[in-house]
């Protein structure tokens, strides 16, 4: 009834973003991967994805989970197949009834991208901040909502949203981008974010010498668009970096509460990150003692790259790249002479700006662009390039940035990385001078 067969098969689709796989011959059925052959499994691990289907009051324990397995390509036994259907049946129910927050609210669009040829603000305004969600909007009950934070802890913690947003908050502005957003793309934004420190929880649950990483669990629930198994989100974090300062647990965005959409009532911040660490709709937070191998970490969102001899290297894609866009004027785009200024804006992960430069003559020659914001860790700043002069004609823009990490845009496409996330080289546009 949701599209389920009992043959499962793979496709170039598990090797990331399928727009920008370039050089990767879709193999329509099976494809056997070298980075999914069987010899291979080990490094994936044979730990169980963590697929929880929000059933209704069904506790962790009873909830049915698929392991790894489920998803390689082999043919599903029946009698498997029908069992797990079965264990499923309430979060299927759960998967086809209204989603709207109780309502007949439609919701948003799982995919909507910030228009960068309109920027001008430094913060993004909310109904233009970009939406990207794999799973179906959750029906959310504010009333009854708790954040769980338990796994390798001394204290479990359990929190309603009054005790929350009790707890003394701040605010930070931060940078969010799809790690597929690709150059030029509007897969990324930017807000003001009022939370309380992620730390403060971690520190309150006692957080044991043990713990390596942790899961944060959305409440978002359904059918990933390339895969017939119905999954919630979560992804996980280094235990450093979830307690570092500037990790949050936000309920406000840009001075009002979370928009349903942009995960009300909870979401977490992870500053320099891509997006999709930034789960949203949080219920429940585990600090586990080995690397976390859920969907959204093993099949979504994780660099491979060819090593010399054929094999393959995977990782998660966390940290943001180094990254500059132009967003005026826009590629096709016709202008007089007096009105030519080049603006756009330029990010990072962990470190600030340093310059952000332009070329007129593809590279050849670089100058140096005007930044407007003063750099701030996890924000992008805005820059502008006035041409005094330019000829009639088709020009042709170069843009690129420097921070001060010793990081720079590359020219062009890693060619070693099989499947495309981060996506920061050079983004140029072409545009006709009248």
């Amino acid at each position: 009834v949701c599209g389920f067969s009992p043959v499962l098969r793979r496709s170039s689709r598990d090797l990331g973003c399928p727009s920008q796989r370039k050089g990767v011959r879709p193999n329509h059925g099976r494809v056997h991967s070298p980075l999914f052959k069987p010899q291979t499994r080990t490094q994936h691990g044979s730990a169980l994805l963590d697929v929880q289907l929000c059933s209704q009051g069904r506790s962790p324990a009873s909830t049915p989970h698929m392991p790894l397995d489920f998803f390689r390509d082999s043919d599903m036994d029946r009698r498997r197949y029908l069992k797990w259907m079965f264990a499923s049946a309430p979060a299927l129910t759960l998967l086809l009834r209204n989603r709207g927050l109780g309502s007949s609210q439609q919701p948003p669009p799982r995919w909507r991208e910030f228009r960068f040829s309109r920027l001008a603000t430094l913060i993004t305004p909310t109904e233009q901040f970009f939406l990207r969600s794999h799973l179906d909007y959750p029906q959310l009950d504010l009333a009854k909502w708790k954040l769980k934070v338990e796994g390798s802890a001394a204290r479990p913690v359990e929190i309603n949203f009054t005790q929350l947003t009790a707890l003394p908050s701040t605010s930070r502005l931060v940078t969010f981008e799809c790690s597929g957003n690709p150059p030029g793309g509007g897969l990324v934004s930017t807000a003001e974010w009022r939370g309380i420190s992620l730390s403060r929880l971690l520190d309150k649950a006692g957080v044991l010498a043990t713990a390596k990483e942790v899961v944060f669990e959305g409440g978002d629930f359904g059918l990933d668009e390339a895969e017939s198994v119905p999954l919630s989100y979560a992804r996980s974090i280094p235990v450093e970096k979830a307690l570092a300062a500037e990790t949050m647990i936000a309920w406000e965005m840009n001075g009002e509460r979370l928009r349903w959409e942009h995960g009300f009532p909870a979401r977490l911040i992870v500053p320099g990150y891509y997006a999709m660490s930034h789960v949203k709709w949080l219920s429940r937070i585990r600090l586990i003692d080995r690397p976390f191998k859920g969907f959204y970490m093993v099949k979504r969102y994780f660099t491979a790259r060819r090593l010399p001899g054929g094999e393959f290297e995977t990782y998660p894609a966390l940290k943001m790249q180094v990254k500059s866009q132009i967003a005026r004027p826009a590629s096709g785009e016709q202008l007089a002479k007096e009105t030519c200024l080049i603006t756009g804006a330029a990010w990072t992960g962990d470190g600030l700006i340093s310059r952000v430069e332009v070329s007129l003559d593809n590279g050849i020659t670089w100058q140096a662009a005007s930044v407007l914001d003063r750099p701030t860790p996890y924000t992008w700043v805005r820059w502008e390039f006035p041409w005094p002069s330019p000829s009639a004609g088709p020009q042709t823009v170069v843009c690129r940035a420097f921070d001060d990490q010793g990081e720079q845009q590359p020219q062009a496409p890693d060619t070693t990385l099989v499947n495309r996330y981060g996506n920061n080289w050079y983004h140029q546009v072409v545009f006709t001078i009248r």
